[in-house]
């Protein structure tokens, strides 16, 4: 049974056409096609205003914006002297091979149309071009960004691919960050902002297509935001005086503390003078208040107790008359002061 399989396999892979041999294929018709068609193709350059380049650019131009303008702008600018054709998908083609759009086709021919740089729409423009198509509307090149794009089929390749290889292709460049797809990711980002925006602008919920849980839920948010961004706001108008009155007193605060040690510098310096003189006062005072009357109480009883002193030792020599410690200790010519007269009847004396 294996075995079986593996054959039919086999015989399958064996038996499908290679795609890219396919899309060589078709391309190589294409450019055989295209020679056959307009065998006398002058190559113009743009430089003769009687024979302006014929240039064709084309897409779904879905909610047209400056990327699409730009890209428009390029390509009528390629050459000095240029018409530019653009082609735009109807909605049936696009709607099955890439999907649905924000614009009918209606309203993209419109938006089409009231570029300045255009000078003529194709409308419902084919998806993937045909030599034939080229010859029918006379178009020398076709003008697009450089990236790869599948064909209708899907198959592997570039549709631009036969194009580029026949010389009838000119490179344009995208705006980064800017297109139709770009813009609807804003919107589904920003989706619950966009509904609040319309329900305020008095769009139901049911033309956008919204239940009414939904509703309920985002106003309920939408009443939160708003009481949170008043109290940030409220904070923020705080925040803001509080600073302002931080600096003044920062400030103040400052010139205070300047002043306070002027003013602390001063009364330093007026108390060491004022304990200087004061020191200086009370020696005056204690001097003439103490000191001189006490000197002056003393210096007669120190007197009269040195003439004392001196009495009383002259007394103690009379009373120890005759070699006493206290006579002994005086000069001899002054022991003979107190000497008796009857010492004159000394037989030595004779």
């Amino acid at each position: 049974m294996a075995t079986e399989i593996e054959a039919s396999i086999d015989e399958t892979v064996t038996e499908a056409p290679e795609p890219q041999n396919d899309f060589e294929e078709t391309v190589r018709k294409n450019i055989e096609e295209l020679q056959r068609l307009w065998p006398d193709w002058d190559k113009p350059d743009g430089n003769d205003p009687k024979r302006p380049v014929r240039v064709f650019a084309d897409g779904i131009f879905d909610m047209f914006h400056v990327g699409h303008a730009r890209c428009l702008m390029q390509a009528k600018q390629l050459f000095p002297h240029a018409e530019l054709i653009v082609g735009v998908s109807s909605d049936a083609d696009t709607h099955r091979l890439k999907g649905v759009t924000v614009y009918n086709e209606t309203e993209r021919y419109a938006s089409v149309y009231h570029c300045k740089w255009v000078d003529e729409v194709i409308e419902g423009s084919p998806w993937v071009l045909t030599p034939q198509f080229l010859v029918d509307h006379k178009i020398d090149y076709v003008a697009h960004d450089d990236l790869p794009y599948a064909d209708a089929s899907g198959q592997a390749g570039d549709c631009y691919t036969w194009l580029k290889r026949s010389g009838r292709f000119q490179a344009t460049q995208r705006t980064e960050g800017v297109s139709t797809s770009d813009i609807i990711v804003r919107i589904i980002k920003n989706y619950n902002d966009y509904v609040l925006r319309n329900l305020n602008r008095g769009y139901s919920r049911k033309e956008m297509g919204v239940s009414l849980m939904k509703e309920k839920r985002l106003l309920a948010e939408k009443k939160v935001k708003d009481v949170t961004t008043r109290a940030l706001k409220v904070t923020g108008v705080t925040k803001d005086i509080a600073k302002r009155e931080y600096r003044k007193l920062r400030g103040g605060s400052r010139r205070w503390l300047h002043n306070t040690d002027q003013y602390m510098s001063g009364v330093v310096r007026t108390l060491q003078r004022d304990l200087v003189t004061a020191v200086r006062n009370s020696q005056s005072f204690l001097e003439n208040s103490i000191v001189s009357p006490v000197n002056d109480f003393m210096r007669p009883i120190t007197r009269t107790f040195s003439n004392n002193s001196n009495l009383a030792g002259a007394q103690y020599r009379v009373d120890e008359s005759g070699g006493a410690e206290a006579g002994a200790t005086s000069a001899p010519e002054d022991k003979s002061e107190y000497e008796s007269p009857e010492s004159d009847s000394d037989p030595d004396h004779e």
